[in-house]
């Protein structure tokens, strides 16, 4: 990891703990925040980012995951197993990757057009 972005990240779950509920949405804003400053990032520096961000989206409100899907979804690095769960979680956080992702599968497309709601599917 970059020593910026190491020392962000750090400083960031410092500020308090991953299991609080106040304090989870604000450290998955600035996280991701972080995260989308940068046009590329290094193998690793993606790997932790996906690891935090996916434990802390796992409890996010549905808005929470909308917001995140439209900052990340056209990121070159966004990691697309992330952007599968930011998808998951609302059909607003759906519509962000399905229109945005640079990485979206047929299968993806398919798969939301036969099961998802109408709008994931016009997306």
């Amino acid at each position: 990891m970059t020593p910026d972005f190491t020392r962000a990240v750090e400083g960031l779950t410092s500020l308090g703990s991953p299991d609080d509920p106040g304090a989870r949405p604000v450290i998955l804003r600035v996280l991701v925040d972080l995260f989308a400053l940068k046009p590329y990032h290094a193998p690793d520096e993606v790997a932790r980012f996906e690891e935090i961000a996916s434990r802390l989206i796992d409890r996010a409100e549905p808005e929470l995951c909308a917001f995140i899907a439209a900052r990340i979804a056209d990121h070159a690095c966004a990691p697309p197993e992330l952007l599968g769960k930011l998808a998951r979680a609302s059909v607003d956080a759906a519509i962000a990757v399905m229109g945005r992702a640079r990485d979206v599968s047929p299968a993806r497309l398919a798969a939301s057009a036969a099961c998802g709601p109408p709008e994931a599917a016009a997306a």
